[in-house]
């Protein structure tokens, strides 16, 4: 939708504007249903391709949250 395409491309305009950066955080949200996790899977996969997968981290605030969008919890991740 124009709307998950407006998501995708301001993170990567961030990430690009910004060069190579420590941190890369950024926050969306929706009703159930509109692809949120869709979207977080492709601006995941957009990361990886430029920083390298071993620089990108997607955390989750629950377990079952982690489990959808393939990361781990913010706890699991701070150790």
């Amino acid at each position: 939708s124009p709307e998950q395409l407006d998501v995708l491309t301001t993170v990567l305009k961030g990430y690009v504007e910004f060069g190579v950066v420590s941190s890369l955080e950024f926050f969306f949200t929706g009703d159930a249903g509109t692809g949120k996790s869709y979207v977080l899977r492709k601006i995941v996969e957009a990361l990886q391709e430029r920083m390298g997968a071993e620089k990108v981290f997607v955390t989750a605030s629950t377990g079952i949250a982690a489990c959808n969008i393939g990361g781990i919890t913010i706890h699991s991740f701070a150790g």
